[in-house]
């Protein structure tokens, strides 16, 4: 953001759902996107989009609501799974949208002076084994190592935060795993 920076773009990127419209309305294809007005309606929305569902925050940015540690919560498969996770959520004090989830590669487009400066691709999350190490391990090991972009924007891995994910601990569930 710069003092030119017009005051609506500000607006608009902090809104996850006018910036889905606008990108729809533009041709650009999203996720069917609506806002979730109460616990309720969300389950509502949910049984209409179709599941798997993902359920964010309108507003905050890097995985995390304004009023709300937790802004998003991915691969929602059912309403048990729904229930749970509205379980997390402050309709109170956080806007939220839901929208169906898509399981691929996500990319970040930083915009400057009206022109793509950085495309950050995020690819989905994974920790292969070896046979020997706990899943918590080979977590541990790869918060030791740092990852720096080519614009030495550098990222750290926060272990305790990952391992205390709510959205990680479903998934091993699912799959009969643990971290240890």
């Amino acid at each position: 953001m710069t003092s030119s920076t017009e005051w609506c773009a500000v607006n608009l990127v902090g809104n996850k759902f006018a910036t889905s419209q606008l990108l729809r309305r533009a041709g650009i294809p999203v996720a069917e996107c609506h806002m979730a007005p109460s616990p309720e309606q969300t389950k509502v929305l949910a049984k209409r989009i179709g599941y798997p569902v993902v359920l964010k925050a309108n507003r905050g940015n890097f995985g995390r609501g304004r009023a709300t540690e937790t802004g998003v919560f991915t691969n929602i498969l059912d309403e048990a799974g729904l229930d749970e996770v509205l379980e997390q959520t402050d309709f109170e004090n956080e806007e939220y949208i839901i929208e169906k989830h898509f399981f691929g590669e996500s990319f970040r487009v930083v915009v400057f002076d009206s022109k793509p400066f950085l495309v950050q691709r995020n690819p989905r999350p994974s920790v292969t084994g070896d046979g020997e190490r706990t899943i918590r391990e080979l977590m541990a090991e790869a918060s030791e190592q740092s990852f720096v972009s080519e614009t030495y924007f550098q990222m750290t891995f926060d272990l305790e935060k990952a391992c205390n994910n709510a959205d990680m601990k479903r998934t091993l569930q699912r799959q009969g795993l643990t971290l240890d």
